[in-house]
């Protein structure tokens, strides 16, 4: 009877070193946003800081959806917002970018609530826009670019 219950206590001991472990190896991608921003001054507020990538997601036709981290791809992407800048570091490539947060269709007659980035080279030349998902906490930002059928969809997490 003895060795079954030290037998069972190493069982459990063995499992939660398993469990620690593989929780403490894991990448973190974990940053839900049940609730957008949805005011602009908000989100020009919570955007500003350090955001680390933890994931892009693509839904392509006839592949389905399809998953990059920075484990499986070995690539560093951090965004840190500051002004009316940003500067974006790919592993370790620096390189800084102007950007403003609109409304979706902002200047046309068809104005959505749904907030935007639109991204510009410091020359002034037009980058790309993506739709803006940020939790109200300013904890987990979403860049969508999946609405055009070719980008994805990144994930970051505030570093700061």
């Amino acid at each position: 009877m003895k060795r079954v219950g030290l037998i069972f206590i190493e069982l459990i001991l063995f499992m939660g070193n398993c469990t620690y472990d593989a929780v403490e190896k894991s990448e973190t991608t974990d940053c839900s946003i049940d609730e957008i921003v949805k005011s602009r001054e908000n989100a020009r507020a919570l955007i500003l800081g350090k955001w680390n990538w933890v994931q892009t997601t693509y839904n392509r036709r006839g592949i389905g959806l399809t998953t990059e981290t920075p484990n499986s791809t070995g690539k560093v992407l951090i965004f840190k917002f500051f002004g009316n800048k940003v500067q974006i570091l790919e592993n370790n490539n620096l390189t800084e970018e102007t950007y403003e947060i609109k409304f979706w269709g902002e200047g046309t007659n068809t104005v959505d609530e749904i907030l935007v980035v639109r991204f510009f080279k410091l020359t002034g030349e037009f980058q790309g826009t993506s739709l803006l998902f940020l939790n109200p906490s300013g904890t987990c930002l979403t860049l969508v670019n999946s609405y055009n059928d070719v980008g994805g969809d990144l994930k970051f997490i505030r570093a700061d």
